[in-house]
């Protein structure tokens, strides 16, 4: 029978360090995150056994980088079995909610507002708020979750005191 496991996972058997970083400083749970690759990710999260808050570069986690991609597993297995930071912010002050809202993956939207409790009216560090970064993509489902089932401000603006120069 032929050995099936993936290449990774049989790399880091051999002793590899799992929290070596890569280019841009990212490592393999990283990739694995952004990539959704959620065995790989359950493996490494195995064989890490330590801080799934890691940041790379840009500042950017694990949960950010699977938010970002849309990646509603990868994000929930962080989230709930590793606990992972959901209120963890890159160096421009996204959190996994604002990546995901400006990206519109309505399934991690909700996934983080409903299970994880992430504040809808967390802005980053331009005052730009999920609902903002969603608007302006006309997503109407996501506007529509963030105001009726969030409860996002509708009335919020940016650090300049307006709206539309946010977007």
């Amino acid at each position: 029978m032929a050995d099936r496991r993936v290449p990774a996972c049989a790399i880091l058997e051999t002793g590899a360090n799992v929290n070596t970083k890569y280019e841009h400083g990212n490592s393999a749970l990283l990739e694995a995150a952004a990539w959704d690759r959620t065995e790989i990710v359950k493996y490494l999260v195995e064989a890490r056994a330590g801080n799934f808050n890691s940041t790379n570069g840009e500042g950017v986690t694990e949960l950010v980088n699977a938010a970002a991609g849309g990646h509603t597993n990868v994000a929930l297995y962080l989230a709930k079995v590793c606990g992972a930071d959901v209120n963890a912010t890159d160096r421009d002050g996204d959190t996994a909610l604002l990546k995901a809202a400006g990206l519109v993956h309505l399934a991690v939207v909700r996934y983080l507002v409903a299970e994880c409790g992430d504040d809808v009216n967390a802005a980053d560090d331009m005052g730009i708020t999920a609902l903002m970064k969603t608007a302006t993509k006309e997503h109407l489902d996501i506007v529509r979750y963030l105001t009726r089932e969030g409860g996002a401000n509708v009335d919020a603006t940016d650090y300049y005191g307006s709206y539309e120069d946010s977007c």
